[in-house]
């Protein structure tokens, strides 16, 4: 239950902090628009209108509303921790849930917080401030939007109350923002129970009718590239509730004519009522949307209607397997059959959906003919993860209804007496159900419920037919047939648990909606953890993701699912496939030492290192774009992975001019300001484990000041590493893994801007599951390729060496898949050899001496030989070898693994060297 008694989770604040976000909103363009672009101020601009969350939930409560990902800037000051100490107008203001002054500054948090920064971005603000109000669309030559269009406050509002880490908990705001929009427009979707009030009902076709009228826009759209947006507004209720659902889950933009209409109507936050008139500008026009340029179509129309219609699940992957909720039948209710054999998980699942749907105000009746009372309450209070436990709507104990059917007498005199008592409750259900006055299928805010109680039925219908003399037709068959039937028609989900063969007993299957298979697969497999499956093969009522998914019902995050790769992809479907940035970009593989210097500096230790000292940038080495792919691959370990962090944590510079203009030779006169912005790297680690590249960091950031002049404590990057310990890792696991931290970090505002996967060869050797999915690399980079990240691979080719010159690849064969799935995604090739001078002249002469600790001899006074100790094997050669838009370099740089340089090959830049200048 809600603090204040409603069922609906967040109902108590969702529409106030819907007029705080437009508030904010509108706070942030009036702001920027006069000139004003320091980050700080807006933090505390927009932090201020949600101060008043500290006055609804006590510290404890709803935490991911206030705390950001390393708890660095609370929403709720010191200050606002004793709320009766706050004097009478701050502590009014919060009560009626409105701005607080920014002066004193101890009372509004002026540091980003999470909701700063959703609201930020929900203006474009994700590189720059300067930023505001550019909409782009990465398919074309970047031209600005004809309208000024923003993200809807909706969209920033459900994900604000998403839980980041726990991806089901999109569930409870799901719900909560469907009821409102139910309420704002006076409809609800039409079914067969009656509906209290002035509601009007709508229906499928309705639906149907919109979602066709925004898809012919976007083939419009497709047909001409002129048409860059095409705003409408809705023409009945119905549409107006698909437009803003759309648009609250980032599908549509909110349009204005200019900057002025959008700040004129978002300060007056007008969160309408249930007029059903639709949200209108200040001039009484109708309110538009616009298509996003990079959508390419809309979900399917079932999975609209299953988040319209059906029971959103909270739990993680559900969303997917279940294509946006469980749709109940035209009679109103569900039942769903989980079948498997012992030990699969039947119980624990039926039980934690009762438990994570009791905040939708459902009570659970559970009759079990297997295990103890005692023993389901305990297990049921293990399901409840942490994160639900500090929600303000968990549930209490009272949601758990329990009957265990004993039989302590013999066998025959017994099971009598036991089957009597199984009609006796099947008789006692049907007739509270039916004594329910009809309220009980109504929320508190007015609106019909989905679901009005879940019975679950855990191995009776098993233990019924289990006797000789019971069957298909025998009384009592007939009569839990029949109760099912009647527990459907009330709007009840009814969860029923069989064995493996219960596919075989039509009678039952007719009544079945949705059949779930969970199985327990290897357990007979020594080394390795046995997997639980989940196997949807029967959805009557909706549109389902049919087929095998991964199942976790262990540890401390409770019943998970992991969908198959090929639906999860389906999602990207829906945007175009993004290209590179070439509005910015890194010149970190340019900026070079020359040899001269890298020997005083490094070698000889002549001089002190000052910042800038020595390092140039090259004319034609390659600026990598923004949002690239870039693949390091190499023979030998050859500090790749240090390469790929130095790259991911150098600073990005705006690249002015058109594209279609940067060529060799003039290409670095088009960089122009600094893009101020901390990266944060998300590492996928097939090697090292986090300490090595914390390690590797901290010494690239002493590189960086070298080269840059950023101090370490100045554009600080952020980086988290996921070690995958060798074994039997399923593809579906990865997959999964990465896009669900990708997208906590989006949740948390502050989305990664990098992805480093760091030992790709390692799959081949410790990884065998992963590599006998073929199709996995191309799905894996088609995933990330659809995120606004830049993507660094790292990959070791394996040589042995035979007699004379010849050497054979040991991973041809098994990395062959993996490679041509890296040549189709990759925009930038590097290979990074050990140093090996191919061309000899008469005046230079290099000879390599294996049998000399591989010592690399050259000419007096070179590098080398001064180095006392260092040896070719920390000097690599780097290449390029392909780079999107921009011409190869004829020559290669040098890669000091030990210093993370990169200097240059004297003899082999023929051109006049330019400094880039650098502008903070």
């Amino acid at each position: 239950m809600t603090m204040d008694g409603s069922p609906t989770p967040y109902g108590e604040v969702f529409s106030p902090l819907v007029q705080s976000v437009m508030r904010a909103q509108a706070e942030v363009i009036r702001t920027v628009s006069g000139g004003v672009s320091d980050a700080l101020l807006l933090d505390a601009l927009i932090n201020r209108h949600f101060s008043w969350l500290c006055a609804v939930y006590p510290d404890g409560i709803n935490s991911h509303l206030f705390k950001t990902l390393d708890d660095a800037h609370s929403l709720r000051t010191d200050a606002l921790y004793d709320l009766q100490a706050l004097p009478e107008d701050i502590r009014q203001a919060m009560n009626d849930r409105g701005a607080l002054p920014l002066e004193p500054i101890e009372w509004v948090q002026d540091k980003p917080t999470r909701i700063s920064q959703l609201v930020k971005h929900s203006l474009a603000l994700f590189d720059d401030i300067a930023a505001l109000g550019r909409m782009w669309d990465a398919s074309v030559e970047k031209k600005p939007a004809p309208e000024f269009c923003i993200r809807s406050p909706l969209s920033v509002a459900f994900n604000f109350l998403t839980i980041p880490e726990m991806p089901g908990s999109r569930a409870y705001a799901l719900l909560t923002l469907r009821n409102f929009l139910f309420e704002t427009f006076g409809v609800v979707p039409n079914n067969s129970s009656s509906h209290e009030g002035d509601w009007q009902s709508f229906e499928v076709s309705d639906i149907e009718r919109a979602h066709f009228n925004i898809q012919a826009a976007l083939r419009v759209r497709g047909v001409s590239d002129a048409v860059q947006l095409r705003s409408f507004a809705a023409r009945s209720a119905a549409e107006d509730v698909l437009n803003h659902f759309l648009s609250a889950q980032g599908l549509l933009w909110q349009a204005f004519d200019n900057r002025t209409d959008a700040e004129s109507f978002l300060s007056n936050a007008c969160v309408p009522s249930q007029a059903g008139d639709g949200l209108t500008l200040g001039n009484g026009d109708p309110y538009r949307f616009s298509l996003p340029p990079a959508l390419e179509r809309l979900p399917e129309l079932g999975e609209i209607v299953n988040a319209l219609w059906g029971l959103p699940i909270p739990i993680r992957g559900a969303d997917t397997l279940f294509r946006g909720g469980l749709k109940f039948s035209a009679e109103g209710g569900l039942v769903v059959a989980l079948h498997g054999g012992p030990g699969t998980g039947k119980t624990t699942v039926a039980l934690s959906l009762g438990a994570l749907l009791a905040p939708f105000g459902v009570k659970t009746l559970f009759i079990t003919a297997e295990e103890g009372e005692r023993d389901l309450r305990e297990k049921a209070k293990m399901l409840l993860t942490s994160e639900i436990r500090q929600l303000s709507f968990s549930p209490s104990e009272d949601w758990l209804y329990l009957q265990r059917l004993d039989d302590d007498e013999d066998q025959k005199k017994g099971r009598h007496r036991y089957m009597d008592a199984v009609s006796e409750t099947f008789e006692t259900i049907t007739k509270a159900l039916a004594s329910q006055h009809e309220s009980a299928g109504i929320d508190l805010d007015g609106i019909p419920k989905t679901c009005r109680a879940i019975i679950v039925l855990d191995g009776v219908h098993d233990l019924i037919m289990s006797a000789s003399d019971y069957n298909e037709k025998h009384p009592l068959a007939q009569a839990m047939r029949s109760a099912i039937a009647l527990y459907r028609k009330s709007k009840a989900l009814v969860i029923i648990t069989t064995g493996e063969d219960w596919e075989g007993q039509p009678a039952l299957d007719y009544l079945v909606d949705v059949a779930i298979r969970l199985s327990l697969e290897n357990v007979d497999v020594y080394g390795r953890k046995p997997d639980r499956m989940i196997t949807i093969s029967k959805a009557r009522h909706q549109l389902c993701a049919a087929g095998a998914h991964g199942l976790q019902i262990s540890g401390v995050k409770g019943v998970r699912f992991s969908p198959q790769i090929n639906y999860q992809l389906d999602h990207k479907a829906l945007w175009k496939t993004p290209l590179p940035d070439m509005r910015a970009g890194k010149t970190s593989m340019g900026i070079a030492l020359s040899r001269y210097s890298y020997e005083q500096i490094y070698v000889s230790r002549y001089s002190t290192f000052e910042q800038n000292r020595g390092f140039e940038q090259q004319e034609d080495a390659p600026i990598l774009f923004s949002g690239a792919n870039i693949f390091l691959n190499g023979e030998g370990s050859g500090g790749k992975a240090a390469l790929a962090l130095k790259i991911a944590i150098s600073p990005s510079f705006e690249l002015t001019g058109k594209p279609s203009r940067l060529r060799s030779g003039d290409l670095f006169t088009h960089v122009g300001r600094r893009i101020d912005r901390p990266e944060r790297i998300l590492v996928i680690s097939f090697l090292y484990p986090s300490g090595y590249y914390r390690n590797v960091l901290s010494k690239l950031l002493e590189v960086r000041w070298r080269e840059y002049g950023i101090k370490k404590h100045q554009l600080r990057p952020e980086i988290k590493v996921v070690h995958l310990y060798p074994g039997n890792y399923r593809a579906d696991q990865l997959f999964n893994r990465v896009e669900w931290e990708l997208d906590a970090a989006e949740l948390q505002g502050v989305p990664y801007s990098c992805v480093v996967i760091d030992g790709l060869h390692n799959i081949y050797l410790q990884f065998p599951e992963i590599e006998a999915y073929t199709l996995f690399w191309a799905q894996f980079f088609a995933a990330l390729r659809a995120r606004a990240v830049t993507v660094i691979s790292t990959h070791t080719t394996f040589l042995m060496q035979g007699g004379g010159e010849e050497s054979y690849r040991l991973d041809d064969k098994r990395s062959e898949p993996l490679r041509h799935a890296l040549i189709q995604k990759t925009d930038f090739t590097f290979e990074i050899d050990p140093y090996l001078e191919r061309r000899k002249t008469s005046s230079q002469k290099r000879t390599r001496s294996v049998s000399e600790g591989d010592a690399y001899q050259e000419r007096e006074g070179s590098v080398f030989e001064k180095a006392k100790g260092t040896s070719a094997s920390n000097i690599f050669g780097v290449r390029v070898l392909s780079a999107i838009n921009q011409p190869i370099p004829k020559q290669e740089l040098l890669w000091s693994r030990e210093h993370l340089v990169l200097f240059k090959n004297e003899e082999s830049w023929e051109h006049p060297q330019h400094e880039l200048s650098f502008k903070p």
